[in-house]
C-alpha cells in the first residue's frame, strides 16, 4: 500500500492510499465504491485475456479500531463475481484487505482512496461484474456493478490493449502487483482528474508489430483528446519509434492543467510503417476544477440548447424532437441524459458507445463535407446526414464529370444492422448529383425506407437536365 499527497510517497503496507477527488462513478449505497478494469494478451494462454480490475475505496468512510501496537486499523470484505454473457459464474472470490494509521485524525483526512488491483483470466466476450466490500468494524456495505468488454487479442493484425487510466507511471524492475512492462503503472479506478494535479497518465500495449530485418523497424504513435461529443479537443503529437520486437508498451502523459472541467476521451493510433496496419484504443475520463463535479445536466446552457438540438435532429424522432422544442431548460436536460441512455448498447460500462460513434460521424461529416473549408456545415448536406444516420458506406463508387453525366456518386450498405429509427434493412444504396460542379452532391434517389426514391434517377444526372 502507498500513502500518496501531494508528491510526497510513503511505503505503508500493499495496497495504495491517494490523494485525489473522489468523483466519477461511484456506487450509491453506505461505502462509496470505484470500479475500472483492462484487458491485455495473455502469452501462456491465447484462448483468454489477463485482465486487471481496479477497485478503490474511500478511506475517510472506514472505522478504525485501536490496535495492540498503539496503531488504528480497518478491515474491509470484498467479494468479486463475474458472470458470462450466459448468465454462468465464471469468477468468484472473496477476500480482506486491512489499512492502518497511527492516529485517528488521520482516518479524517479527506480524499483518500484505498486503490487495489485484482488480476483474472478471462475468454473475450461481455461479462456483467459485481463487487461488494463491506467494513468489518462498522458493518456498512457497498457495491458496484458494471458491464465489461473482455478483448479477443489472439489475432494477427495490429492490435493496441485497451487504456489503463493511471496517477503515476514509472520505471521498475520489480514483480509487484502494480509493475507490468517494466513500468510501475499506479491505476486510477475513478477516471477522475483534477487540473491541481496537472498530468494524466496511461498505459497500453501494443501486438503484432511487423518484425523482421527486411522491413521498416518503425512504428508511429498518435495520441489526442476528445471531447464530450467525440470532436478533436486538444492533439498531443505523435512519436516514431523502433520496434523493439512484435510487441509494445504505450506508456505517456497528458498535462491536463488548462483543460476546463468536462468529460473527455483519450485516443491513442497506432500505425505500423512496414504493414501499413492501424488500431485505436479510447478510454473516458473526466477533469474537475472542484472536489465535487458538475454533472452532465448542470454544464447545458441556454446557447448550447440549440446546437444539440440540431446535432441529435438525424437521431431523434419527431416525436422526441417536438417533446425536446416544448421543454424548458431543466426539462431538456432530463430529455437529453435519457435520450443518450436509452441508445447506449451497453448500460452497465461507463462509455456510451452509440454517443461516440454518433459524435465521431458527426465531426467526419463536418470536415469532409461542409461547402467551404471554413464553415462547419457538412452536417446540413445530404451527404453528411445520410453519413451520419447510417455510418461509414460499405462502397463508395465515384463518378467524375463526363460527356453525358454530372459527377455522381453510389454508396451501398450490405447491412445495416439497426439504423437511427430502429430499423433492420441490407442491400440499400443512394445516388447522390452534384448538380452545379462545385462539390456539394444532393441525394436524387435511394431504396432505403423513408427516403427519397426517384426510378427515374438516372435522368436527374444527364448535363441536359442543368436546364431543367
Amino acid at each position: 500500500m502507498f500513502l500518496l499527497k501531494i508528491r510526497n510517497i510513503f511505503i505503508i503496507f500493499f495496497l495504495f492510499l491517494l490523494s485525489v477527488s473522489t468523483a466519477e462513478y461511484p456506487s450509491s449505497s453506505d461505502l462509496d465504491l470505484w470500479v475500472d478494469y483492462t484487458s491485455f494478451t495473455y502469452a501462456l494462454d491465447t484462448t483468454r485475456s489477463y485482465v486487471e480490475i481496479y477497485y478503490a475505496l474511500d478511506r475517510k468512510q472506514l472505522e478504525f479500531y485501536p490496535q495492540k501496537e498503539g496503531a488504528f486499523a480497518s478491515v474491509v470484505e470484498l467479494q468479486l463475481k463475474i458472470v458470462d454473457s450466459l448468465d454462468r459464474v465464471v469468477e468468484d472470490k472473496v477476500w480482506k484487505v486491512a489499512s492502518a494509521i497511527k492516529e485517528l485524525k488521520e482516518a479524517e483526512e479527506k480524499e483518500f482512496l484505498i486503490i487495489d488491483l485484482i488480476p483474472v483470466l478471462l475468454s473475450p466476450g461481455k461479462f456483467s461484474l459485481e463487487l461488494v466490500a463491506q467494513d468489518l468494524n462498522s458493518k456498512k456495505q457497498g457495491e458496484k456493478s458494471i458491464g465489461i468488454k473482455v478483448l479477443d487479442y489472439n489475432k494477427k493484425e495490429l492490435l493496441l490493449s485497451q487504456i489503463e487510466l493511471a496517477f503515476q507511471v514509472e520505471p521498475d524492475t520489480g514483480t509487484g502487483k502494480f509493475v507490468k512492462g517494466m513500468r510501475k503503472v499506479m491505476p486510477n479506478p475513478t477516471r477522475v482528474f483534477s487540473t491541481k494535479d496537472r498530468m494524466l497518465y496511461f498505459y497500453s500495449e501494443i501486438y503484432n508489430l511487423e518484425f523482421s530485418p527486411e522491413k521498416d523497424k518503425r512504428y508511429t504513435l498518435s495520441f489526442h483528446v476528445l471531447d464530450s461529443s467525440g470532436k478533436k479537443f486538444k492533439s498531443f503529437g505523435s512519436q516514431t519509434l523502433e520496434k523493439p520486437g512484435n510487441s509494445s508498451v504505450v506508456t505517456s502523459g497528458i498535462n491536463i492543467s488548462t483543460f476546463p472541467e468536462g468529460d473527455f476521451y483519450l485516443e491513442i493510433e497506432a500505425l505500423d510503417l512496414s504493414s501499413g496496419q492501424k488500431s485505436l484504443s479510447s478510454k473516458e475520463f473526466r477533469v474537475i476544477k472542484k472536489m465535487i463535479p458538475k454533472t452532465e445536466e448542470e454544464i447545458l446552457t441556454l446557447e448550447e440548447v440549440k446546437k444539440i438540438r440540431e446535432e441529435i435532429s438525424y437521431i431523434a424522432t419527431k416525436e422526441e424532437l417536438d417533446l425536446f422544442d416544448q421543454l424548458n431548460l431543466t426539462g431538456k436536460r432530463g430529455f437529453l441524459t435519457e435520450f443518450w441512455r436509452k441508445r447506449d448498447p451497453y448500460p452497465d460500462t461507463p462509455e456510451n458507445e452509440f454517443k461516440i460513434k454518433h459524435y465521431r460521424s458527426w465531426n467526419y461529416a463536418n470536415q469532409m463535407f461542409s461547402r467551404t473549408s471554413q464553415s462547419e456545415d457538412g452536417w446540413k448536406t445530404d451527404m453528411g446526414r445520410v453519413y451520419i444516420q447510417y455510418g461509414e458506406p460499405d462502397e463508395r463508387e465515384r463518378y467524375p464529370l463526363g460527356t453525358e453525366f454530372k459527377p455522381w456518386e453510389k454508396w451501398s450498405y450490405h447491412n445495416i444492422d439497426e439504423d437511427f429509427l430502429h430499423r433492420k434493412q441490407s442491400g440499400v444504396f443512394f445516388i447522390f448529383v452534384d448538380e452545379g460542379g462545385f462539390g456539394v452532391y444532393r441525394l436524387v434517389h435511394s431504396n432505403a425506407v423513408g427516403e427519397i426514391y426517384d426510378p427515374d434517377w438516372e435522368e436527374e444526372i444527364r448535363l441536359d437536365s442543368y436546364q431543367r
